[in-house]
């Protein structure tokens, strides 16, 4: 069985678990930059690179080599072959599971999915821990126990997943009421939250506005404020990259945010 999550970390526990399985941590910021409709376009994918080295200061070529290679070993993955997701509720990682279900929807036929092959651990909450960040606050005896419980994604599950990347990559807001018995749990709690994002007249979505509102409440050090935003806004899944890139972006717009210890 080959295994995809997000995070070195979980991937490291995973592994622990399943000695003798594939594991791989997807490396991926889809809440950050221009998005790539068609996750097999170079050029959309060159010049995301150059974004993503400009304003995140990630290596171009580092992220194209490790782009290809995650294409690469979807792309290696037999018919015979099981695939289980580890992905969790927020937009950080529901943004990631859209993207990865373009490929597969183009890489197999129906039989595929009908046959039992792709699978899904993802939650909002876990028993005794009661504000729930991700899949790194467990262990490997609770990573564990959550295998058992993985949802069976079918062909339906997959394209409504291709649905929501579709939608998050060209920018469409409008979300129908109507809630599909193959919907992906927590895809639809997540594109109402990045619809949040959106800047207002002020440029300000629900980011920016948390983030003034935490400076406001005398939260003045860079790992406070950026503690204290995560916090408020667990829908996000936001890492101190986003969170600099963030920074920076309203430091353009004339809010210069003075944050020490960092």
């Amino acid at each position: 069985m080959i295994h995809i999550t997000n995070g070195d970390m979980v991937a490291r526990k995973i592994q622990l678990i399943f000695p003798n399985d594939v594991v791989v941590p997807w490396r991926e910021i889809n809440t950050e930059g221009p998005i790539c409709l068609d996750p097999r376009d170079l050029s959309e994918r060159e010049y995301r690179s150059h974004w993503l080295a400009s304003e995140l200061g990630i290596p171009s070529d580092e992220y194209l080599i490790n782009h290809r290679k995650q294409l690469a070993l979807l792309d290696d993955v037999s018919d015979t072959e099981e695939l289980c997701l580890w992905f969790e509720y927020d937009l950080f990682d529901q943004s990631i599971l859209w993207e990865i279900c373009v490929v597969l929807i183009d890489k197999f036929e129906a039989s595929w999915f009908d046959q039992g092959h792709l699978s899904l651990v993802t939650l909002d909450s876990f028993d005794g821990i009661n504000e729930f960040h991700g899949l790194g606050q467990l262990d490997t005896h609770q990573l564990k126990s959550l295998f058992p419980k993985r949802i069976q994604m079918n062909r339906e599950m997959t394209l409504n997943g291709a649905d929501w990347w579709e939608r998050f990559a060209l920018g469409n807001v409008e979300i129908t009421e109507r809630i599909s018995p193959n919907e992906l749990p927590f895809a639809r709690a997540a594109f109402q939250f990045h619809i949040l994002r959106k800047p207002d007249e002020q440029g300000l979505g629900i980011v920016e506005r948390t983030i003034l509102q935490v400076v406001l409440e005398g939260n003045h050090s860079w790992d406070s404020c950026f503690h204290e935003t995560s916090r408020r806004l667990l829908q996000y899944g936001m890492g101190d990259l986003q969170f600099k890139a963030i920074l920076k972006r309203m430091k353009n717009m004339g809010y210069t945010i003075d944050l020490i210890d960092k």
